[in-house]
Protein backbone atom coordinates (compact mmCIF):
# COMPACT_ATOMS: atom_id res chain seq x y z
CA UNK A 1 0.00 0.00 0.00
CA UNK A 2 1.56 2.98 -1.27
CA UNK A 3 0.93 6.08 1.63
CA UNK A 4 0.11 10.11 0.44
CA UNK A 5 2.71 12.65 1.18
CA UNK A 6 0.55 13.87 4.63
CA UNK A 7 0.58 10.15 5.81
CA UNK A 8 4.50 9.75 5.28
CA UNK A 9 4.98 12.94 6.67
CA UNK A 10 2.98 11.97 9.54
CA UNK A 11 4.54 8.95 10.09
CA UNK A 12 7.81 10.02 10.01
CA UNK A 13 6.73 12.74 12.58
CA UNK A 14 6.01 10.15 15.37
CA UNK A 15 8.98 7.70 14.48
CA UNK A 16 11.49 10.76 15.21
CA UNK A 17 9.26 11.78 18.12
CA UNK A 18 8.90 8.06 19.52
CA UNK A 19 12.82 7.96 19.41
CA UNK A 20 13.23 11.14 20.69
CA UNK A 21 11.37 10.17 23.57
CA UNK A 22 13.41 7.09 24.03
CA UNK A 23 16.55 9.07 23.91
CA UNK A 24 15.54 11.58 26.63
CA UNK A 25 13.69 8.63 28.88
CA UNK A 26 17.27 6.65 29.28
CA UNK A 27 19.21 10.34 29.48
CA UNK A 28 16.72 10.89 32.55
CA UNK A 29 17.32 7.10 33.70
CA UNK A 30 20.89 7.30 33.36
CA UNK A 31 21.00 10.55 35.32
CA UNK A 32 19.05 9.27 38.71
CA UNK A 33 22.50 6.75 38.84
CA UNK A 34 25.13 9.86 38.11
CA UNK A 35 26.94 11.70 41.23
CA UNK A 36 24.41 10.94 44.46
CA UNK A 37 26.84 11.78 47.05
CA UNK A 38 28.66 9.93 50.09
CA UNK A 39 29.43 11.94 53.04
CA UNK A 40 32.77 10.97 54.53
CA UNK A 41 33.39 12.05 58.25
CA UNK A 42 36.52 13.34 59.07
CA UNK A 43 38.42 11.26 61.57
CA UNK A 44 40.37 13.48 64.31
CA UNK A 45 42.50 10.40 65.22
CA UNK A 46 43.25 7.54 63.23
CA UNK A 47 41.20 4.70 63.28
CA UNK A 48 42.02 1.29 64.35
CA UNK A 49 41.81 -1.26 61.92
CA UNK A 50 40.59 -4.13 63.48
CA UNK A 51 37.15 -4.62 62.45
CA UNK A 52 35.02 -3.94 65.50
CA UNK A 53 34.02 -0.46 64.51
CA UNK A 54 34.37 1.21 67.97
CA UNK A 55 36.19 4.20 67.02
CA UNK A 56 34.72 7.28 67.58
CA UNK A 57 34.76 8.27 64.13
CA UNK A 58 32.01 5.81 63.41
CA UNK A 59 29.31 6.91 65.86
CA UNK A 60 29.12 10.50 63.58
CA UNK A 61 29.48 8.91 60.44
CA UNK A 62 26.43 8.66 58.45
CA UNK A 63 25.31 5.20 57.55
CA UNK A 64 24.19 4.38 54.72
CA UNK A 65 22.48 1.32 53.47
CA UNK A 66 23.30 -1.74 50.81
CA UNK A 67 20.45 -2.37 48.41
CA UNK A 68 20.62 -4.97 45.39
CA UNK A 69 20.76 -3.60 41.69
CA UNK A 70 17.71 -2.19 40.02
CA UNK A 71 18.02 -5.20 37.58
CA UNK A 72 18.74 -8.02 39.39
CA UNK A 73 18.61 -10.77 36.79
CA UNK A 74 21.47 -13.19 36.29
CA UNK A 75 23.11 -13.92 33.22
CA UNK A 76 23.81 -17.36 34.37
CA UNK A 77 20.31 -18.17 35.37
CA UNK A 78 17.26 -19.07 33.34
CA UNK A 79 14.20 -16.72 32.87
CA UNK A 80 11.65 -18.86 35.20
CA UNK A 81 14.74 -18.75 38.08
CA UNK A 82 15.46 -14.77 37.05
CA UNK A 83 11.29 -14.17 37.90
CA UNK A 84 12.08 -15.18 41.30
CA UNK A 85 14.85 -13.60 41.97
CA UNK A 86 14.23 -10.52 44.98
CA UNK A 87 13.88 -7.48 44.17
CA UNK A 88 15.21 -6.13 48.21
CA UNK A 89 18.27 -7.37 50.15
CA UNK A 90 17.91 -10.61 51.63
CA UNK A 91 20.61 -9.90 54.05
CA UNK A 92 21.57 -5.89 54.72
CA UNK A 93 24.76 -4.38 55.26
CA UNK A 94 25.40 -1.41 56.61
CA UNK A 95 28.44 1.29 55.31
CA UNK A 96 30.17 4.50 56.65
CA UNK A 97 32.99 5.85 55.23
CA UNK A 98 35.23 8.64 56.90
CA UNK A 99 39.25 10.04 56.21
CA UNK A 100 41.92 11.90 57.67
CA UNK A 101 45.47 13.07 56.14
CA UNK A 102 46.71 9.76 55.35
CA UNK A 103 43.76 7.29 54.79
CA UNK A 104 40.27 7.26 53.88
CA UNK A 105 38.46 4.20 55.71
CA UNK A 106 35.45 2.20 55.06
CA UNK A 107 33.46 0.30 57.47
CA UNK A 108 30.56 -2.31 56.87
CA UNK A 109 28.09 -4.35 59.29
CA UNK A 110 27.09 -7.34 56.97
CA UNK A 111 24.13 -9.76 58.26
CA UNK A 112 25.24 -13.15 56.70
CA UNK A 113 23.53 -15.79 57.69
CA UNK A 114 26.02 -18.35 55.92
CA UNK A 115 29.62 -17.49 56.22
CA UNK A 116 32.05 -18.43 54.04
CA UNK A 117 35.83 -18.10 53.04
CA UNK A 118 38.48 -20.14 51.96
CA UNK A 119 41.54 -18.00 50.94
CA UNK A 120 44.02 -17.89 52.93
CA UNK A 121 46.63 -15.14 52.15
CA UNK A 122 46.69 -11.24 50.49
CA UNK A 123 46.46 -10.44 46.84
CA UNK A 124 43.70 -13.19 46.01
CA UNK A 125 40.45 -12.76 44.11
CA UNK A 126 38.50 -13.27 47.19
CA UNK A 127 34.98 -13.07 45.68
CA UNK A 128 35.32 -16.66 44.04
CA UNK A 129 36.17 -17.81 47.47
CA UNK A 130 33.46 -16.52 49.58
CA UNK A 131 31.95 -13.80 51.15
CA UNK A 132 34.01 -10.51 50.48
CA UNK A 133 33.78 -5.93 50.89
CA UNK A 134 34.77 -4.48 47.76
CA UNK A 135 35.56 -0.79 47.50
CA UNK A 136 35.97 0.85 44.32
CA UNK A 137 37.95 4.02 44.43
CA UNK A 138 38.07 6.58 41.13
CA UNK A 139 39.44 9.92 41.04
CA UNK A 140 37.84 12.11 38.41
CA UNK A 141 39.35 15.53 39.03
CA UNK A 142 39.73 15.75 34.91
CA UNK A 143 39.17 14.15 31.97
CA UNK A 144 42.49 11.65 31.62
CA UNK A 145 42.20 10.34 35.10
CA UNK A 146 40.14 6.95 34.09
CA UNK A 147 41.96 4.74 36.12
CA UNK A 148 40.35 3.01 39.37
CA UNK A 149 40.87 0.84 42.32
CA UNK A 150 39.51 -2.28 43.40
CA UNK A 151 39.75 -3.30 47.47
CA UNK A 152 38.75 -6.04 49.65
CA UNK A 153 38.39 -6.98 52.77
CA UNK A 154 37.77 -10.77 53.79
CA UNK A 155 36.09 -12.36 56.55
CA UNK A 156 39.72 -13.77 57.02
CA UNK A 157 41.01 -10.00 57.36
CA UNK A 158 43.18 -10.24 54.60
CA UNK A 159 43.53 -8.04 51.70
CA UNK A 160 43.40 -7.41 47.64
CA UNK A 161 44.05 -4.56 45.76
CA UNK A 162 44.16 -4.36 42.16
CA UNK A 163 44.38 -1.56 39.42
CA UNK A 164 42.89 -0.86 36.24
CA UNK A 165 44.13 1.46 33.89
CA UNK A 166 40.39 2.13 32.81
CA UNK A 167 36.74 0.82 32.83
CA UNK A 168 37.57 -0.83 29.18
CA UNK A 169 41.07 -2.07 30.21
CA UNK A 170 40.42 -4.69 33.08
CA UNK A 171 43.08 -7.25 32.19
CA UNK A 172 44.70 -9.74 34.01
CA UNK A 173 47.06 -10.99 35.84
CA UNK A 174 48.13 -7.13 35.19
CA UNK A 175 45.66 -5.64 37.41
CA UNK A 176 47.14 -8.03 39.97
CA UNK A 177 50.60 -6.39 39.69
CA UNK A 178 49.83 -3.48 42.17
CA UNK A 179 49.51 -4.77 45.53
CA UNK A 180 49.07 -1.78 48.51
CA UNK A 181 51.52 -2.52 51.33
CA UNK A 182 49.95 0.01 53.50
CA UNK A 183 46.61 -0.70 53.00
CA UNK A 184 45.15 -2.13 56.18
CA UNK A 185 41.63 -4.69 56.63
CA UNK A 186 40.49 -6.05 59.73
CA UNK A 187 37.53 -8.39 60.17
CA UNK A 188 35.32 -9.90 62.98
CA UNK A 189 32.93 -12.81 61.91
CA UNK A 190 29.80 -13.79 64.43
CA UNK A 191 29.57 -17.45 63.51
CA UNK A 192 31.72 -20.50 62.03
CA UNK A 193 32.93 -19.72 58.87
CA UNK A 194 33.10 -22.45 56.38
CA UNK A 195 30.77 -24.97 58.28
CA UNK A 196 27.48 -24.82 55.94
CA UNK A 197 25.34 -26.65 58.33
CA UNK A 198 24.72 -24.33 61.07
CA UNK A 199 23.54 -20.43 60.68
CA UNK A 200 25.82 -17.84 61.24
CA UNK A 201 24.42 -14.38 62.56
CA UNK A 202 27.11 -12.10 60.66
CA UNK A 203 30.24 -9.99 59.67
CA UNK A 204 32.25 -6.55 60.39
CA UNK A 205 34.69 -5.04 58.54
CA UNK A 206 36.87 -2.36 58.31
CA UNK A 207 39.65 -0.97 55.31
CA UNK A 208 41.91 1.80 55.39
CA UNK A 209 43.56 2.94 51.95
CA UNK A 210 46.43 5.14 52.05
CA UNK A 211 45.89 8.72 50.19
CA UNK A 212 49.84 8.49 49.69
CA UNK A 213 49.19 5.91 47.12
CA UNK A 214 45.47 6.79 45.67
CA UNK A 215 47.83 9.93 44.79
CA UNK A 216 51.07 8.64 42.95
CA UNK A 217 50.04 10.00 40.30
CA UNK A 218 49.55 13.53 41.18
CA UNK A 219 45.65 13.28 41.70
CA UNK A 220 44.40 15.27 44.09
CA UNK A 221 42.87 14.69 47.57
CA UNK A 222 40.30 15.92 49.91
CA UNK A 223 37.70 18.86 50.10
CA UNK A 224 37.78 20.40 46.74
CA UNK A 225 38.70 17.19 44.77
CA UNK A 226 36.61 14.43 43.00
CA UNK A 227 36.35 11.07 43.80
CA UNK A 228 34.09 8.49 43.02
CA UNK A 229 33.50 5.57 45.40
CA UNK A 230 31.22 2.10 45.58
CA UNK A 231 31.22 0.05 48.16
CA UNK A 232 29.87 -3.17 48.12
CA UNK A 233 29.77 -7.34 49.06
CA UNK A 234 29.40 -11.06 47.46
CA UNK A 235 27.11 -12.85 49.95
CA UNK A 236 27.73 -16.57 49.21
CA UNK A 237 24.16 -18.74 51.39
CA UNK A 238 23.24 -22.19 50.22
CA UNK A 239 19.40 -20.84 50.41
CA UNK A 240 20.24 -18.42 47.49
CA UNK A 241 19.68 -19.59 44.12
CA UNK A 242 23.04 -17.60 43.51
CA UNK A 243 25.27 -15.56 45.47
CA UNK A 244 23.83 -12.08 46.47
CA UNK A 245 25.02 -8.62 45.13
CA UNK A 246 24.16 -5.75 47.12
CA UNK A 247 26.13 -2.16 47.11
CA UNK A 248 25.89 1.52 47.65
CA UNK A 249 24.86 3.70 45.93
CA UNK A 250 22.28 1.36 44.05
CA UNK A 251 23.32 0.21 40.39
CA UNK A 252 21.12 0.09 37.52
CA UNK A 253 22.55 -3.79 36.96
CA UNK A 254 24.47 -6.69 38.96
CA UNK A 255 27.96 -4.67 37.37
CA UNK A 256 31.04 -3.46 39.84
CA UNK A 257 32.50 -1.96 37.37
CA UNK A 258 29.80 0.54 36.10
CA UNK A 259 32.24 3.77 37.05
CA UNK A 260 29.80 6.28 36.12
CA UNK A 261 27.14 5.44 38.84
CA UNK A 262 29.32 5.71 41.69
CA UNK A 263 28.74 7.91 44.37
CA UNK A 264 30.65 11.25 44.64
CA UNK A 265 32.34 11.61 48.13
CA UNK A 266 31.63 14.45 49.85
CA UNK A 267 34.61 15.02 52.38
CA UNK A 268 33.67 16.85 55.51
CA UNK A 269 36.26 19.48 56.00
CA UNK A 270 39.24 19.13 58.02
CA UNK A 271 38.95 21.12 61.05
CA UNK A 272 42.06 20.13 62.91
CA UNK A 273 45.15 21.71 61.41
Amino acid sequence: MKLSGTKSLALAFCVVTALAFTSSAQEEDGAKFKDRPMKAAFASKPVVVDGKLDDEVWKNAIVYDMSLPVDTSSSSLPEYLNKKRDKTVKEGAKVRIAWDKDFIYISAEMTDSDLYCYGEGDQQHYYKAGDVLEVFLKPENNDNETWYWELYAAPNGKKTALFFPGAGCKIFPEADLHPIEEQKTGAVCEGTVNVWEDKDKGWTAEMAVPIKALTSRGEKFGPGSKWKILVSRYNYNRYFPSQELSSFPQLSKGNYHLCEEYALIEFEPDFIK
